[in-house]
């Protein structure tokens, strides 16, 4: 073997494009090139023999043999490893000659700076990239079939300079690429013994983006970063969905489980669609405070400023930030994030209902009636916290019903269950009636000593941020106390603990968040709409098992416990309780799928889909059920409002909504002093308001809360003015046009 000798080895399949610069790149300090072809039909040999390469040809069976064999050919003693479409550097040239003398090593790492898409990557999870790549022969070998590295015998040095890495030019070329190498992830995969699970189908990718895109800062790569992370997910999933294809055709009766993912699949794709139709709403005063926060704060800002006068925990403002920095703030851009966590939340239904029972129709019914559930579905589409804050919920209860019924339970649902708790109670506060669930499910199942530890464990996160977030919280609590003592109306706003709130997450979370004027009518459709469901639950109570009573508790028990917490905090009301609503659904389910007769199964689940596809039909279909229209009622006074006209609302401040869509051509302003309004105050502040104003456009909304004597209306008819027109907007209620008479 010629010592200090170095032997630079490429394998290659049609590289007439780049054999010619890689091989020049190397011609300062190679003594020789060794060249494996595995059949190329280009001109990637006869360039390579034109420069003085050594040909071999082999088979290719995967990249550590097709390397290996390459390194068997050589006669230096190193061996540095080039792949067609990467060139060495002049200063790593110089520095490999140098590095060779050195006695102390027997390898080298080398970086190595990456370009795709014709632009280096510097993030993206791409670099820094650094691997052995100069060995001694004796001392290293190629190992693995994919993503292949040398493993070397004795100590390993690093150069400081880096070889380039032409790669993909184009998404072509990327995706080309992609089903190549997933094939073999794929079957190396499944050689080492991985199973495919619809967990890791939808969460792989979901973590592979946010890992490259944020946590290793692919953003800072601008739009290639973007795409690349985009790419790599679905690279993630390819190699799963390969994964579940190669397994499947190994199996010798494959037909059912093929059908089962794939209706899993159709109906996920449908809970995607149904949560897509009328996105595009105008933003309603909540949607429109968070849109605005999120827009003009600062991460710290909202954590010191914003949080502060606001009544939720900061995670889902945090998120929503994240979220539009990258995709804007149009109202779909703002919901998307609650439809994405409101798809997984339904996905999660199907993965508990399958931890409760190998019934295959209960697992289908209570995937089908969630992902048709009219009131998920709306607040799916609301930009607000209760979508995000339900996934979690779900994801806590699936990872503790593993650990409950599990004695040797992975640390990663350990872990998991940790997380969500946190999650959960940092999205929203209402969730924090869930933890009693927890415990007393695990008093009842008689859990030992040891698991006991690691429960208690699970909650020292959420007990370390409780305490580092309870001076904010005390503001918080202190806002709100403040707020019912200057408005004793906004009680019945918040949810008081009331037969009548009762009711309504009853009528709710079974026929949708409807409101229709003819009470009769709407009393009926709710009995009707309650007669499956309350045979379902009937059935369900009949046929309880351990570890439904899970279920039951997530169901029951932030419900009782709210309503009694209501009597002196009023927050008892239907929305924050989505929550929920996945137990609503698993129970309803459980107690239709154990019916004796399998005909009245079916009758009462086809019963139970109409009535959520009937409640859904309304609410698509009338625009009544909207949210509040404040786009078009502040697109309208911005036409038709005079530079010698105002608008006025009934509050302190013009609303969140009107600054968020106007486009600011005439003044705009709140006509009351305080929550507490003062005839002499209004009187004082409309004067300076209407000096020189011949119309003004009057907002009537939340005048009962705000100004329920109509202090606001007296003051205009003092002035000289009487209403000449009267419009109306859904939700947003009349906008009185008032003009100055002549005198």
């Amino acid at each position: 073997m010629n010592r200090n000798k170095i032997s630079v080895t490429i394998i290659t399949l049609n590289e007439e494009n780049n054999i010619e610069r890689c091989m020049k790149s190397v011609k300062s300090f190679a003594d020789e090139v060794i060249v494996v072809d595995s059949g190329s039909t280009d001109k990637t040999v006869d360039i390579a023999k034109k420069l003085g390469a050594k040909i071999f040809v082999r088979k290719f069976d995967d990249y550590s043999n097709q390397k290996n064999f390459a390194a068997s050919k050589t006669v230096g003693e190193w061996v540095f490893s080039l792949d067609a479409d990467e060139v060495a550097a002049e200063q790593l040239s110089e520095e490999v000659k140098s590095a060779v003398k050195v006695k102390d090593y027997n390898a080298y790492l080398i970086p190595r700076r990456n370009f795709i898409l014709r632009a280096e990557i510097k993030y993206t999870r791409f670099s820094p990239d650094k691997h052995i790549w100069l060995w001694k022969k004796v001392k290293g070998k190629w190992v693995g079939k994919v993503h292949e590295e040398v493993k070397v015998d004795g100590w390993v040095g690093e150069l400081k300079n880096a070889k380039i890495h032409y790669q993909y030019e184009t998404v072509g070329e990327f995706l080309s690429m992609m089903n190549k190498y997933t094939e073999r992830m794929a079957d190396e995969a499944i050689e080492k013994g991985s199973r495919f699970s619809l967990l890791r189908l939808f969460f792989a990718p979901t973590l592979s983006f946010f890992r490259r895109f944020f946590y290793k800062k692919g953003f800072l790569d601008g739009w290639r970063g973007f795409f690349l992370s985009y790419l790599m997910a679905i690279y993630r999933m390819t190699t799963w969905i390969k994964i579940w294809e190669k397994t499947m055709r190994n199996r010798s009766s494959p037909s059912g489980l093929l059908k089962k993912a794939y209706i899993v699949f159709l109906i996920l794709v449908v809970a995607l669609i149904l949560r897509l139709l009328v996105i595009n709403q105008s933003l309603w005063l909540d949607e429109s405070i968070g849109a605005y926060a999120v827009k003009n704060f600062t991460y710290k800002g909202i954590l010191t400023h914003f949080i502060a006068s606001d009544f939720h925990p900061p995670l889902y403002y945090l998120t929503l930030k994240s979220w539009t920095v990258l995709f804007g703030y149009s109202e779909v851009a703002l919901r998307f994030p609650s439809i994405i966590f409101g798809i997984l939340t339904v996905y999660l239904t199907y993965l508990i209902a399958g931890k409760i029972s190998d019934n295959k129709f209960f697992q289908m019914a209570a995937l089908v009636l969630i992902t048709t559930s009219p009131f998920h579905i709306y607040y799916s589409q609301e930009a607000r916290m209760y979508s995000m804050a339900a996934f979690f919920a779900a994801l806590s209860i699936y990872s503790f019903i593993n650990l409950l019924d599990n004695t040797k339970a992975s640390l990663a649902y350990w872990f998991i269950f940790s997380l969500s708790i946190v999650w959960l109670i940092f999205t929203d506060y209402m969730p924090i009636f869930l933890f009693p669930v927890f415990w007393t499910a695990a008093l009842i199942r008689r859990k030992n000593f040891n698991w006991w530890i690691k429960f208690f464990f699970t909650h020292v996160p959420v007990l370390i941020f409780g305490i580092l977030w309870l001076p904010t919280l005390m503001k918080q609590l202190a806002g709100s106390r403040w707020l019912l003592s200057t408005l004793p109306a906004w009680k019945v706003v918040a949810g008081g603990a009331t037969i009548k709130q009762l009711g309504l997450v009853w009528a709710k979370f079974t026929l949708g968040r409807l409101s229709l004027t003819d009470k009769f009518l709407y009393y009926t459709l709710i009995t009707l709409a309650s007669i499956p469901f309350m045979v379902g639950l009937t059935n369900a109570v009949k046929k309880r098992e351990i570890i439904t009573n899970i279920i039951t508790m997530w169901l029951v028990l932030p419900l009782v416990i709210g309503f009694i917490a209501s009597i002196w905090f009023p927050a008892f009301v239907y929305f924050r309780f989505l929550y929920i609503i996945p137990a609503f659904y698993l129970l309803v389910s459980w107690g239709v799928s154990n019916s004796r007769s399998p005909i009245f199964t079916r009758i009462i689940f086809i019963f139970l889909l109409l009535v959520n596809i009937f409640g859904l039909s309304i609410y698509y279909f009338d625009k009544n059920q909207h949210r509040e229209n404040w786009r078009e009622a502040v697109n309208f006074v911005d036409k038709v409002g005079k530079n010698n006209e105002a608008i006025i609302f009934e509050y302190p401040e013009v609303f969140t909504p009107y600054k968020w869509y106007t486009k600011g051509k005439i003044l705009a302003v709140g006509a009351t002093d305080s929550l507490s309004p003062n005839s002499d105050m209004i009187s004082q502040r409309m004067n300076r308001v209407l000096q020189g104003k011949t119309g003004v456009y009057y907002f009537e909304y939340l005048r009962d809360l705000s100004d329920p004597k109509h202090y606001v209306e007296s003051t205009l008819n003092e002035y000289g003015y009487s209403v000449k027109k009267i419009y109306s907007f859904n939700g947003v209620g009349q906008v009185f046009y008032w003009t100055k008479s002549k005198i």
